[in-house]
């Protein structure tokens, strides 16, 4: 029998080898297993020893268990529970560990307000871009905010390095393996990332640092490998709040997602393609990305992004 402490061994395997061909981010793989670490202790707390103790019955008791405090876990942070414990499993049944899946079948409702997208809109995005710089010398926010409004996830904009740019041909490398993406950068988005370059060079001279391209973020102080794997995503999400509160973009259910979905419903206004918004946000599924189209946006907005260049 599968002892529970191999399940956590096999599990995280599985993930190590999902971020090694490129289908999964280490800070992902890293939420992945905490979760799942939780949902073995979870069994242990309720008798379980082995792999065929993990029934249906004791996954959907830890998908709905409460947080500390007592409180109900919001549907996002159930959906993902599941999901954790469905992808685990699937690797188990690849690998001959079980043929049984106790996630088959199971389902988080899903919450149509934490879904509704909430993109900014052309006049708070001229905002955003005339009010991000904290201070005069500060580089990192306005980097940080042109890399979300071209669409970029949070781990693309902290995986973002000096060597993906290529200013001659004014084009930015995104993502990896399948979902790798050449975007084109008006003047005004090439000027600002440039600036950033320059000051991270400048900086690395006065530090006396090597100068590796492939390793010099674009949107972070230090290289991606010196953050603890937690902190990358609320690192990047604070950087885009930030820039935010400067701007006084403070409408309800905005947040730094917003960004991303401006990106998505300017391009769609542009084309009127999802497939383009796809391709633009390195979404595989039509579905997802028509989900972030707004339609009250376009028939507001949709007209007078036409004519907003970066």
């Amino acid at each position: 029998m599968v002892q529970l402490g191999d399940v956590r061994t096999a599990a995280c395997t599985r993930w190590g080898e999902r971020i090694a061909d490129g289908s999964m981010t280490p800070s992902t793989a890293s939420r992945y297993g905490r979760v799942f670490c939780s949902f073995i202790k979870f069994a242990e707390a309720h008798g379980g020893r082995t792999l065929a103790d993990l029934d249906s019955g004791l996954v959907l008791r830890f998908v709905f268990a409460p947080l500390p405090g007592y409180l109900s876990p919001s549907p996002s942070t159930s959906r993902f529970r599941l999901t954790v414990v469905r992808d685990a499993f699937v690797g188990f049944v690849a690998v001959g560990a079980t043929s049984l899946d106790p996630a088959v079948g199971l389902r988080v409702a899903r919450s149509e307000t934490g879904s509704t997208p909430r993109p900014l809109t052309p006049p708070e995005v001229r905002r955003l871009r005339a009010t991000s710089r904290l201070r005069p010398s500060d580089t990192l926010r306005p980097a940080t905010v042109e890399l979300a409004l071209m669409g970029l996830t949070h781990a693309e904009i902290s995986a973002a390095v000096v060597s993906d740019l290529d200013q001659r041909a004014q084009t930015l490398a995104i993502g990896r393996g399948e979902l790798r993406r050449e975007l084109a950068l008006p003047t005004g988005r090439l000027a600002v990332l440039s600036s950033r370059i320059d000051a991270q060079r400048l900086t690395a001279r006065r530090r006396h640092l090597a100068w590796d391209p492939s390793q010099i973020p674009l949107a972070l102080t230090r290289p991606l490998r010196a953050y603890p794997l937690e902190s990358i995503a609320p690192t990047v999400s604070t950087n885009i709040t930030r820039a935010l509160v400067a701007a006084g973009v403070s409408r309800a259910g905005v947040r730094p997602r917003s960004l991303r979905e401006y990106a998505a419903n300017a391009s769609y206004a542009r084309s009127g393609r999802i497939e383009d918004v796809a391709g633009l946000l390195g979404i595989r599924s039509l579905d997802a990305a028509r989900r972030l189209i707004d339609l009250d946006w376009q028939q507001r907005w949709g007209e007078e992004v036409l004519d907003d260049s970066p």
